[in-house]
């Protein structure tokens, strides 16, 4: 994972105009996890799609709070 971070933070963003360092390859991973929270994907699937061993550790700390929006999509 190492090499492939460093590809992306070193080599990549640079090729495409990133130019801060607020931006990584992990930052992905959360973005990643917060899209699928907010389509409402069992955290099952969201866990084994990200490669985490233990399922409380992907929505828990990867997902983002469910917007509003979603919420009301669920209790319509």
């Amino acid at each position: 994972m190492k090499i492939v971070s460093r590809f992306f933070n070193v080599k990549w963003l640079p090729e495409i105009g990133v130019k801060t360092s607020k931006k990584s390859f992990h930052s992905l991973r959360h973005s990643f996890a917060n899209e699928l929270k907010q389509a409402g994907v069992n955290e099952q699937v969201a866990s084994e799609l990200l490669g985490h061993e233990s399922q409380s550790i992907t929505y828990g700390r990867f997902g983002g709070k469910i917007e509003v929006s979603n919420i009301f999509l669920v209790l319509r």
